[in-house]
C-alpha cells in the first residue's frame, strides 16, 4: 500500500554490513534483449563490481525510522538511539532519494546522508524515487517513464552516479519502489497500463515495459560512468494493485543482467490493535514454499522470474499515540526481535 507516510518500518535484508559480506564478482554478461526486433544497447560494467551478498545462516537487521515525512531524517545520534532501543546493531539504514520537489526536478546525490550512515557501520540503502510532487495515486507531472527513456534527465543522473562512484561507499539501491502498486506514479497504470501497441514488443504490456526499460536505462547510466559499488534491487509489493494481468512482477522485471536482489514488501495491520483477520501468513501471499515464492514465479505455469536471491524488505510495526498500550521500547524490541528471528 502507500508507504510514504508509514510509521516505523522494520526491514530485513539478508545482506552484508559495512564490515563483512562484500563481494566483487566479475561482470561481463551480455545485456538481455530489448523489445521484439530491437537489440538492447545497454552498457555492461567494465572490470569488477562490489555487491552485497546474502549470508548462509542468518539474516541481518535493517530499518527505516526517519523522524521526518520525507524519509530522510537521520543523523548519527538517531541511529544510535534506534540501535539502543531495539537492542540490535543495524546492518543497513533505509531512506528515500526524491528526484524532485514542488513539481520541479531536483536530482542530487545524498552525500552527507550516505556518509553519516556509513560511519555508523551500516550500509546506506537508497530508494530512488522518480517523482516531483511526492503525491500518490496518479501520474507525476515531471517524471514519466517516457521522459526517462528519452534521456531528459541523463545529465543529472550521470552526475548522481559519478558522485556515488567518487564517494567509494557500497550502496544498496532500488529504482521505483513497490512498482506493482498504483499508489506510486511509476506503476504501469500511469505509463501505458495494459496497452500493447504504443511501445516496444506487441506481446508485452506497455506500462510495465516502459518501467522495465527505464530501469535498464538508469542502470546503464551508472555503468557508463563506472559506478561499480551499487547493489541493485527490484522491489514489488506482496499483493500489488490493480489486480490485472499486466500488473504481475514478471512484466516489470529488468532481468538478471541488471538486478542483484529481488525485494518484497509484505504489510499487514500496522498498529497493535489491528484486526487479526487482516494478518495473512507469509506463504499465502508469496507462495507455498519459501524457496519459490510468487515473487520468483508469479505464473505457476511459466518459467522462473529470476535466479537472484530474494529478501523480505519491508514489514511494519507502528505505535500511534491513541493506540499506546505498552512502553515504546518494549513494543519496538518485540517487533524487531520477531522479525530478526524470521529471516528470509
Amino acid at each position: 500500500m502507500g508507504r510514504f507516510h508509514a510509521t516505523l518500518a522494520f526491514l530485513l535484508i539478508a545482506a552484508a554490513s559495512a564490515a563483512a559480506g562484500l563481494a566483487s564478482p566479475s561482470v561481463g554478461a551480455a545485456a538481455p534483449h530489448g523489445p521484439r526486433g530491437e537489440a538492447a544497447s545497454f552498457p555492461t560494467c567494465a572490470g569488477r563490481r562490489t555487491v552485497l551478498v546474502p549470508p548462509t545462516d542468518h539474516a541481518f537487521h535493517t530499518a527505516y525510522f526517519s523522524d521526518v515525512g520525507a524519509e530522510i531524517g537521520y543523523d548519527a545520534n538517531r541511529i544510535r538511539w534506534f540501535q539502543d532501543l531495539s537492542h540490535r546493531r543495524l546492518a543497513g539504514v533505509y531512506f528515500s532519494n526524491h528526484w524532485g520537489r514542488a513539481g520541479h526536478p531536483d536530482i542530487g546525490f545524498p552525500t552527507h546522508l550516505v556518509r553519516t550512515i556509513w560511519r555508523t557501520g551500516a550500509v546506506p540503502m537508497v530508494r530512488m524515487m522518480p517523482w516531483s510532487t511526492r503525491s500518490q495515486g496518479g501520474a507525476d507531472p515531471v517524471f514519466t517513464m517516457k521522459r526517462i527513456l528519452r534521456g531528459d534527465f541523463d545529465v543529472a543522473l550521470r552526475r548522481w552516479f559519478r558522485d556515488a562512484r567518487d564517494l567509494r561507499i557500497p550502496l544498496w539501491i532500488e529504482f521505483g519502489v513497490e512498482v506493482n502498486g498504483q499508489w506510486f506514479p511509476w506503476n504501469g497504470r500511469w505509463n501505458g497500463a495494459g496497452t500493447t501497441d504504443a511501445y516496444g514488443d506487441p506481446a508485452w504490456p506497455d506500462g510495465p515495459e516502459r518501467f522495465r526499460d527505464a530501469f535498464r536505462h538508469v542502470i546503464g547510466l551508472s555503468r557508463q560512468v563506472g559506478a561499480n559499488r551499487l547493489t541493485w534491487a527490484f522491489h514489488v509489493d506482496a499483493e500489488g494493485w490493480p489486480d490485472a494481468w499486466w500488473n504481475r512482477p514478471r512484466w516489470y522485471y529488468p532481468g538478471d543482467g541488471f538486478v542483484d536482489w529481488l525485494a518484497v514488501s509484505d504489510y499487514g495491520e500496522q498498529v497493535p490493535t489491528g484486526k487479526p483477520a487482516n494478518w495473512f501468513p507469509f506463504t499465502r501471499k508469496l507462495g507455498d514454499r519459501v524457496d519459490q515464492p510468487r515473487l520468483r514465479r508469479d505464473d505457476p505455469a511459466g518459467p522462473a522470474l529470476s535466479r537472484r536471491p530474494d529478501l523480505l524488505l519491508e514489514r511494519t510495526l507502528g505505535e500511534r499515540q491513541r493506540h499506546r498500550q505498552r512502553p515504546e521500547g518494549q513494543l519496538l524490541e518485540r517487533g524487531a526481535g520477531g522479525l530478526s528471528r524470521g529471516g528470509v
